[in-house]
């Protein structure tokens, strides 16, 4: 039942399959809700000892203890058995009770275990990836726009940039389109061929770039009218992080742009091909590989290099990649409430602090 509610959801977009999905989710009696807080706690499976954090098998797939970890402005949760024995977790997002898991995965969630955890930072990287026909027509556009630059005898690589104009609160990066062929000029050549990613309708606003830059955008290259139009933005992630693709230029603070980054990095593209337009402090922020290996506060706003550090390390001889085997806690005794307990509790509290 389950199943086909899920389901249906998918398929139609309905709000009441979605609503009857969302109540079975929350009311589950048997499941577990954990109430996660990412900016202000990060989760360690395993370790519960101090010394557990930084032993001598660990280097060099340990790279940080969990105390560097999660900072001093996180406290440090460990997962329990009460945990990991539960038929069914549900990671609960509402904002209104005060909670959402708005981060990286990778800055949230450590195995106590290196090798463990270079195997799950791995195992994302191969296996968590976008659908097949998402990949064959961000190869199509690829192929097109390399064969539309080798009939015109101009270049056989591009670069591309993800200008980010809507539902973005960060004033700082909303720039005009001068400033932003100001700052690419300091690393894209005069007519380069630029692959341009953005929520911009309006062309015309892109002129000061096509004064000095050969534009291309994605319907310029794909046509395609059984796409789901939801895929269009991976298929420009896609294409940004192509071989083809020298440089990339994104918008600080957007997770769209950032994920460009990761892809890159996925794919074998150096950190110094990725660069912000703005702020000025933030252009060359990726570029800093080894202070990327401590992500800190407040961890969503960029990409770390943790992410994709040493992920295709040899596991040690003999070491079994297994959770089941990594020593835990009992129960912890945290705030993991029901929901209608928890919600109930948690809009006291705000109506309390608003008082």
């Amino acid at each position: 039942r389950l199943y086909q509610i899920a389901e249906k959801a998918h398929d139609t977009g309905d709000l009441e399959p979605r609503k009857k999905l969302r109540a079975i989710l929350r009311t589950n009696k048997k499941a577990l809700y954990p109430r996660w807080f990412p900016m202000s706690e990060c989760l360690i499976f395993g370790g519960y000892g101090m010394n557990d954090w930084m032993n001598s098998t660990d280097p060099p797939w340990r790279r940080l203890s969990a105390q560097h970890f999660c900072t001093k402005k996180r406290r440090i949760r460990r997962i329990d058995k009460q945990l990991v024995s539960s038929p069914w977790i549900h990671f609960t997002t509402n904002a209104s009770f005060g909670y959402r898991l708005f981060t990286h995965w990778y800055t949230f969630f450590q195995f106590s275990d290196g090798p463990t955890d270079v195997f799950y930072r791995r195992f994302i990287r191969d296996h968590l990836h976008y659908t097949q026909d998402v990949f064959c027509a961000a190869g199509l556009v690829v192929r097109r726009l390399a064969s539309k630059l080798l009939i015109n005898h101009t270049h056989s690589f591009f670069s591309a940039v993800h200008i980010r104009r809507g539902e973005l609160q960060y004033i700082r990066v909303r720039i005009s389109a001068q400033a932003w062929k100001d700052a690419l000029s300091a690393w894209i050549h005069i007519n380069e061929p630029l692959f341009v990613l953005s929520d911009e309708t309006n062309r015309s606003w892109f002129q000061p770039l096509a004064d000095s830059f050969q534009l291309f955008f994605l319907d310029d290259l794909l046509q395609d009218s059984t796409l789901d139009p939801n895929k269009l933005g991976m298929i420009e992630q896609l294409v940004a992080a192509s071989p083809h693709t020298r440089t990339f230029t994104g918008t600080h603070f957007s997770t769209f742009s950032s994920y460009v980054a990761r892809l890159r990095a996925y794919y074998g593209h150096k950190s110094s091909t990725f660069f912000y337009a703005a702020p000025p402090e933030k252009k060359f922020i990726m570029h800093d590989y080894q202070a990327g290996l401590h992500p800190s506060y407040p961890f969503y706003n960029r990409e770390w290099p943790l992410a994709w550090a040493d992920i295709d390390l040899a596991m040690p001889n003999k070491h079994r990649v297994d959770p089941r085997l990594i020593s835990l806690p009992p129960k912890l005794h945290y705030d993991d409430l029901p929901f209608k307990q928890r919600g109930t509790t948690a809009s006291a509290q705000h109506k309390k602090k608003t008082k």
